[in-house]
């Protein structure tokens, strides 16, 4: 189940067996999905956040709102468990041809957490 935390193993060949928990898979999997461009992903066309289209744009107001509900919007359509709490865009960085964000999110539970995201 996820927001109850648990150990995962993985036999990782050279690596022996990898431990993560519950939570690390789900960031893991948070960062996959925002970073990913629609048509990416063979067989799954439809899967990613495609934020790329974000870069290089002035960071207003109305910029921001839509980036923060396309996030939202592709989270709960491939992870529904995940409750977005806040994104923050680190306003500075996006002049650079970098956007870079933070997602606090919280999963079942009650368990909250954030992962930083750079694309």
């Amino acid at each position: 189940m996820i927001g109850a935390s648990s150990i995962i193993s993985f036999n990782i060949a050279g690596e022996g067996v990898v431990q993560k928990t519950s939570e690390d898979i789900v960031k893991e999997k948070l960062r996959f999905l925002l970073t990913t461009n629609k048509g990416e992903i063979p067989n799954n066309p439809g899967y990613g956040a495609d934020l790329q289209h974000f870069i290089h744009l002035p960071m207003d107001d109305s910029l921001l709102v839509g980036l923060e509900n396309t996030i939202r919007i592709e989270v709960a359509l491939e992870m529904p468990y995940v409750i977005i709490k806040s994104v923050v865009v680190d306003r500075g960085i996006t002049t650079q041809g970098i956007l870079a964000f933070t997602l606090n999110y919280e999963l079942a539970e009650g368990f909250e957490d954030s992962v930083q995201v750079v694309i």
